[in-house]
């Protein structure tokens, strides 16, 4: 929140004339791949002396005038949680729909095996696993094409044509009558999936104030560079705290993966009908969302994550350790419960390297395999290491996050400064550092 007292104002550059299609595109942000030539607040460097002739050629231009919101109308602290209650009701329906739907399509293939799949199609050996794991190759390359396309579209229709074709996919998905035209369903239902989430909100609900709020909150969270440069890409190869995390999440999304994709499968064998193995997913799925939920809103409150990302790793190895070493079925089953809980969580809280992580489903197809049936233990054991990785490398990147933090506090307190000392212009000299920016701090 910022509290804007009498002398204070926030100037956004924005077109002095616009067309009616560039008025309906203010009306529409993109969250995760926001268009810094319309939301992005005025360049902090040109209130510098050393850029007033720069300044001055931008303030001249006709294609920009700079448009000023005034200190007549803060945002009070009762404003901003009204704001963020109406985004919530609006968007977090919509998205947990789409979720859902995403996820029924996405799994669904594992509850289709149970009513002869396999026998139907003429699927034989590793020919399941391999349509399973083909999906993910092409979700992930599509979110980058999606971006891409997100700078020459409005979300919405690219939301809509996104849409339309995969539920045509989805109707030829129950058409297919072989091993290919399965794969290639599965191929092109993870290049339209991989094209939604970037996407999937728009802000045509918002008032013209509450929109100008909303885009300087962005601008306060992106006090970093996020312009593409060659250098920047660079900089990501060489970070080691990239692919610690990469490895983070893979071993975090190939356990979430595996039980979306099997969980019919496990309970099925552990002697129960298809018809009863389908409905006993069914309360393994909602203890699953209740504990995303409470969770997520828990981490959020303590302002920490990885406490919570290492207790539902301890939860999940917990949970295969007992699908591996009994063979009663009322154990097994309540291992489900925990296992689903424990991994579907642990996925959804890891919010960093997505696109990495879910190359982790390409792994979760081949991790239960036909000839490990009935009880599956080497798929199990093979969850448990990698949770087990993402527990241990957790555990190491908290305590440094943790101790990098108070390097730098105390460095600022030597200097008797804090975060909230920082001018903009201070913040746009260290912009192109990225996390090593002496404000940034991370969250653990």
């Amino acid at each position: 929140m910022r509290n804007w007292n009498s002398n204070d104002s926030l100037t956004l550059f924005q077109p002095s004339k616009k067309s009616s299609d560039q008025k309906g595109n203010e009306a529409e942000t993109t969250t995760m791949a926001p268009d810094t030539s319309k939301s992005n607040a005025a360049d902090p460097g040109l209130s510098q002396s050393k850029h007033g002739e720069k300044e001055k050629e931008t303030s001249s231009s006709p294609a920009f005038a700079p448009t000023t919101l005034a200190a007549s109308t803060p945002f009070t602290h009762a404003a901003e949680k009204k704001l963020l209650r109406k985004l919530n009701l609006h968007l977090i329906p919509f998205l947990a729909l789409l979720c859902l739907l995403c996820y029924l399509d996405r799994t669904n293939v594992g509850n289709a095996r149970l009513v002869n799949l396999e026998k139907d199609l003429g699927i034989k050996g590793l020919d399941y696993n391999i349509a399973l794991s083909t999906f993910f190759p092409f979700y992930v390359a599509a979110e980058i094409r999606s971006n891409m396309m997100l700078k020459r579209t409005r979300p919405s229709i690219w939301f809509t044509f996104i849409m339309v074709c995969w539920g045509l996919i989805m109707t030829c998905m129950g058409l297919v009558q072989n091993f290919s035209g399965l794969l290639a369903c599965r191929v092109f239902l993870g290049i339209v999936e991989g094209g939604l989430f970037p996407g999937v909100t728009t802000s045509s609900f918002l008032t013209p104030e509450e929109r100008t709020e909303v885009q300087g909150r962005m601008l306060d969270d992106c006090s970093l560079s996020d312009d593409f440069h060659l250098k920047y890409a660079i900089q990501a190869f060489q970070d080691w705290k990239i692919w610690v995390t990469m490895l983070i999440t893979i071993g975090s999304f190939t356990p979430l993966y595996s039980i979306s994709l099997f969980l019919s499968t496990i309970i099925n064998k552990l002697g129960y009908t298809a018809n009863e193995s389908q409905l006993m997913t069914v309360p393994v799925y909602v203890l699953a969302c209740f504990c995303t939920i409470c969770g997520s809103l828990a981490s959020d409150k303590a302002g920490q994550r990885g406490p919570f990302i290492m207790g539902l790793a301890l939860i999940s190895i917990t949970s295969f350790m007992m699908l591996i070493s009994s063979a009663e079925p009322r154990i097994q089953y309540a291992g489900t419960f925990l296992a689903a809980s424990g991994s579907l969580k642990l996925g959804v809280g890891i919010a960093m390297q997505v696109g990495f992580g879910n190359l982790g489903g390409a792994i979760a197809g081949f991790v239960y395999l036909s000839t490990d049936e009935p009880r599956f233990i080497k798929g199990h054991a093979i969850l448990i290491g990698l949770i087990s990785m993402s527990f241990i490398l957790t555990t190491f990147m908290t305590y440094y996050y943790r101790r990098e933090n108070h390097r730098r506090d105390a460095l600022m307190r030597n200097k008797n400064m804090t975060i909230g000392d920082y001018s903009s212009d201070m913040k746009w000299e260290e912009r192109e550092r990225g996390d090593d920016a002496s404000f940034f701090r991370y969250t653990v």
